[in-house]
């Protein structure tokens, strides 16, 4: 058995299962899902094929903003872990290797592939499901986004302050969405379609809350 068909039928079954069971949909190594905000979580592996006896893999962890998902114009489409804000990678404790200065799991037949999968599935139920939970709340999203903790991810203040921008129209926070742009005005004003798509999100949600029928 090589180690690519060692992958597949150990560690990429039982990752399936797991996700699944906690409402994840895809398929092969794509999984996602939809919070009660309309925030997106997503879970992937990544694989690197060495040989045909040696296969180095990871679990990476993602949570991208409804809003910002929705403004792209991308609504139609499923995002990936590349797409996320909030960005991490589950750490091997066994059968691992550095690879590109990281540390991957390394599959070599089966018994290998039987224990990473084991240690992916400790990974994901021993805090990776949680931290993608816990960021699908959404007043734990904005918290998280303002402090800046994005996990493996690095970026500019301006494009937090962004996100931070849809995020409050979205909830229709009117007092935190001038905050934000009195932030941004201080240091890079949104570009004119972002804040009139925000401007426009956050009247609607307004006006949905103070519908007597909302």
């Amino acid at each position: 058995m090589s180690a690519l068909e060692a992958y597949h039928d150990d560690v990429r079954v039982r990752v399936a299962r797991a996700v699944r069971a906690r409402g994840y949909v895809g398929h092969s190594e794509d999984w996602h899902v939809v919070g009660a905000s309309g925030d997106h979580g997503m879970i992937s592996t990544q694989r690197n094929r060495l040989s045909d006896d040696r296969l180095v893999f990871r679990v990476h962890l993602a949570v991208t903003p409804g809003p910002w998902w929705e403004y792209l114009g991308w609504s139609d489409l499923t995002p990936r872990t590349t797409h996320g804000l909030w960005r991490q990678t589950l750490t091997p404790t066994t059968d691992h290797v550095e690879h590109r200065g990281e540390r991957w799991w390394l599959v070599h037949d089966r018994d290998s592939a039987r224990r990473c999968g084991v240690d992916v599935l400790r990974g994901l139920t021993g805090g990776g499901f949680d931290q993608v939970g816990r960021l699908l709340h959404r007043p734990t999203l904005i918290r998280t986004v303002r402090r800046g903790d994005l996990g493996r991810r690095r970026a500019f203040r301006h494009v937090l302050l962004t996100e931070l921008l849809l995020l409050h129209a979205d909830e229709g926070d009117a007092l935190g969405f001038a905050r934000v742009v009195a932030e941004l005005d201080k240091d890079l004003p949104p570009s004119g379609p972002v804040l009139a798509w925000a401007e426009e999100r956050l009247q609607l949600r307004t006006r949905t809350r103070a519908s007597p029928e909302a």
